[in-house]
């Protein structure tokens, strides 16, 4: 109980629901009386008190602003460092770096557990930037959790690596593997396939030189692609995307380019309105890829960021930075929301302003400060924490940072509530920052579930554009979705399908057959077993092959099923 000369509170604790009375904000909650003084009016008194039984009949969802706070520092202070989070471990692995003018070998762990961090490898070559990659049919003999790669960087002469790291993960040991035909500098895209030809990896640059990590007759080396990127590159972002491509950003042309790593080819493909550098680029959650920050052919600061479909290779020009800015970091939130960390502004000076990209505005809202503005850092989104952003400095020179500090997006709904949008029911994740749908209603929604509806077992076709599915009615009389086809759908069923008889499903679907607008399955490929899709956050249908990584041009890309290939040991 808390008195004053004006009131006498009875509260709980845990809500940010608030009342103003006599310049004192109290706090409202489902057990909350106020019992004004003998000088409030008999009226007041009898309205608190039905105010009080309101909020005790009702679930109040005690909202949380976004945060930040500090986290353990790193063992080393580093700039320049790459990271990535090793699933099996259930840590954060951070590698190499600047500090000043000395190289690191070093390499530590962040627990998610325990919030600490402990010392972890050594690698044999000193670099900077360097890529890092999880295979996991990679390994030492005996051993069985994959590797960690390491190839390439940049060393203490400025010159890109051509050695390349190997830790095993098991035995946790580190080896050198073999070295690569030309010289890389930075990024990685990696791959878990479950069929041969086995590409486990792709690295792209500098200059026009493509080169693949593949698996043939039980054996692995790298190889260099016959083939070459049009523009010369250095300082340029690449990520995966569907149907077995890679993109290229920035770093010597204003022309994108696509790699197929499966059929060896180079395209290019739309133009971004300047060359850039120090920029960032992420995969979103239904496969397009954000393009942000960076500075153009004349050192002008890119405020404008863009959109790339690969679907149908179309670039749009969206919202614009609010603080333009270079070597800062993309980090996908669990939310489909991208956070935009640090970096160097027009003024020459780290930024310490945090800004959020909402894909389904195409806008960006300035958020937090950082404790410490840093630029060349890593930020990492490491669960329900929130994003990890750890090390850098405010410029090449300058000494790098040790401390690290912990961005926890909003709180806007208790996990596990089903809610409404339109007549899709969407469902709070398990962070409380975001919501996902579920299944689409025929009859509407309302507080979280269907309204009349379909029946259950009712099968139909839809066409989504780029794939044509099979839905099911569940039973909240709701589509869901049950396959998607090769080729055309009739009748709830894919591709000449027999309806089993008797079965008493209702077969209502339309007849894509000869549906003139139909786009069959370009993205079947003997890399998979199947072709599985996915329904994001935002209820959009994705590639479930390709899932990213993105820190400075980095991409984990992962089968469907993962990896059902033996494991190839040393």
């Amino acid at each position: 109980m808390v008195e004053n000369k004006n009131t006498i509170e009875y509260l709980s604790p845990g809500t940010e629901l608030l009342l103003k009375s006599d310049n004192i904000d109290l706090p409202i909650n489902r057990f909350f009386i106020i019992l004004l003084s003998s000088g409030g009016s008999f009226m007041m008194k009898y309205f608190f008190i039905l105010l009080a039984i309101i909020c005790i009949s009702l679930p109040i969802f005690a909202q949380e602003a976004a945060k930040i706070k500090a986290a353990q520092s790193m063992n080393s202070s580093r700039a320049y460092h790459e990271g990535i989070y090793v699933s099996i471990e259930g840590a954060y692995l951070v590698c190499g770096g600047k500090n000043g003018s000395s190289y690191l070998d070093s390499c530590e762990f962040f627990s998610n557990q325990n919030q600490s961090w402990s010392q972890g490898f050594k690698m044999k070559v000193a670099r900077k930037n360097p890529p890092l990659a999880n295979i996991f049919a990679l390994s030492k003999q005996g051993s069985e959790k994959g590797s960690i790669l390491i190839p390439g960087g940049e060393d203490s002469s400025g010159n890109p690596v051509i050695n390349v790291d190997f830790y095993d993960i098991q035995s946790k040991s580190v080896d050198q593997f073999k070295q690569l035909p030309a010289a890389h500098s930075q990024g990685i895209v990696s791959f878990n396939p479950t069929q041969e030809p086995l590409i486990l990896a792709v690295l792209i640059g500098p200059g026009t030189h493509i080169t693949k990590l593949v698996i043939a007759n039980n054996d692995i080396n790298w190889v260099q692609s016959t083939k070459s990127l049009q523009y010369p590159r250095d300082g340029h972002r690449f990520t995966g995307i569907p149907d077995y491509k890679i993109l290229v950003v920035g770093g010597g042309s204003k022309v994108l380019e696509t790699y197929d790593y499966k059929n060896d080819v180079v395209s290019p493909s739309k133009e971004l309105p300047s060359d850039i550098k120090g920029h960032q680029i992420i995969n979103l959650s239904d496969s397009t890829i954000l393009i942000a920050g960076g500075t153009d052919e004349n050192g002008g600061f890119i405020k404008d960021t863009f959109i790339y479909n690969p679907l149908n290779d179309t670039l749009t020009t969206v919202g614009s930075l609010n603080f333009p800015r270079k070597d800062f970091r993309l980090t996908l939130l669990h939310n489909n929301k991208v956070l935009a960390s640090g970096g160097i502004g027009e003024d020459g000076k780290t930024v310490s302003r945090l800004e959020i990209f909402d894909p389904t505005t195409n806008k960006w809202t300035t958020s937090l400060d950082l404790i410490t503005a840093r630029a060349n850092h890593t930020a990492e989104l490491i669960g329900p924490d929130g994003v990890l952003i750890c090390g850098g400095n405010s410029g090449e020179t300058t000494p790098a940072l040790k401390s690290c500090e912990i961005y926890t997006p909003e709180k806007i709904c208790t996990p596990g509530q089903f809610m409404c949008d339109g007549n899709w029911i969407i469902k709070c994740n398990s962070y409380g920052d975001g919501t996902n749908r579920t299944n689409e209603c025929a009859g509407g929604c309302k507080d979280g579930q269907c309204i009349g509806g379909c029946t259950e077992g009712e099968r139909r076709c839809r066409d989504i554009g780029v794939k044509i599915i099979v839905e099911i009615c569940n039973s909240t009389g709701g589509w869901v979705l049950l396959e998607q086809c090769e080729e055309s759908c009739k009748n709830g069923y894919c591709d000449g399908q027999i309806p089993p008889k008797d079965t008493g499903i209702l077969d209502t679907g339309k007849d894509t057959s000869s549906d003139n607008n139909q786009l069959t399955d370009n993205s079947a490929s003997d890399e998979t077993n199947e072709d599985i899709l996915v329904q994001d956050d935002a209820g959009n249908f994705i590639d479930s092959t390709q899932i990213m990584d993105n820190y400075n041009g980095q991409s984990d890309q992962k089968s469907s099923d993962g990896c059902s290939c033996n494991l190839i040991e040393f």
